[in-house]
């Protein structure tokens, strides 16, 4: 669908560890989105509730952590464990993928003296891979960030939030369309009556629907 698209890693990477110098064109895109609990369990991390998956060729899907308690019998640390796997077999069948504020990370700003920003997908994705002690795709920079650079660092990986954040792609390409950078009011902005977020939903009320078909639509919308 992207034949003449060529992305080399070096343009991606900020410490420009990633160098292809021999970049191959992408054909085939992943996007997906990752929703995660409020609550914290013992370990004082946020377990994953499901996970959406679109890609250039009209493949969709939404897997929900209910889609496996009923397999293992309301065992929710096993209905995640599954889950996971999941989530990192699609990963690994592409060789390219996109996300919103996937690369993001909760740090302390020394102009503020305070943590700014929070914890991105990949982040919370590494975490529960860890916890499970499942192999994680996930790598980290020296400064903490995250990059889905797959298992064997093949993997490339585009953080959509830092491409419409750029001034650049926000006024030249753009024209102002949008002016905040939630993935709500830029998707309106672009796709007008097919963006935005599910019955105008947000995240944290995702973990309070109960039908189901209403959670799979939501997970699917962002991606």
């Amino acid at each position: 669908m992207y034949p003449d698209l060529y992305v080399p890693y070096a343009a991606l990477s900020p410490n420009m560890i990633l160098v292809d110098t021999n970049p191959k064109p992408i054909t085939k895109i992943l996007s997906f989105d990752l929703e995660w609990s409020l609550n914290k369990d013992k370990h004082n991390e946020y377990p994953i509730l499901a996970a959406s998956f679109c890609d250039s060729t009209g493949f969709e899907r939404a897997y929900l952590l209910e889609d496996f308690l009923k397999i293992n019998y309301n065992d929710r640390r096993l209905a995640e464990h599954v889950l996971l796997n999941t989530i990192t077999a699609t990963l690994m069948k592409y060789d390219t993928s996109i996300g919103f504020y996937t690369t993001g990370a909760r740090v302390f700003s020394p102009s503020k003296h305070k943590m700014t920003g929070h914890d991105s997908d990949l982040i919370q994705l590494d975490k529960r891979l860890k916890r499970y002690q499942m192999k994680s795709p996930v790598w980290f920079s020296k400064y903490n960030l995250p990059y889905l650079t797959g298992y064997n660092h093949d993997h490339l990986h585009i953080d959509a939030f830092k491409l419409f954040k750029s001034k650049i792609i926000q006024t030249s390409v753009y024209n102002d369309a949008y002016n905040s950078y939630d993935l709500d009011t830029i998707s309106r902005a672009i796709l007008g009556d097919k963006g935005g977020k599910f019955d105008g939903l947000s995240g944290p009320m995702f973990e309070s629907l109960t039908d189901l078909d209403e959670k799979r639509a939501y997970a699917l919308l962002d991606a």
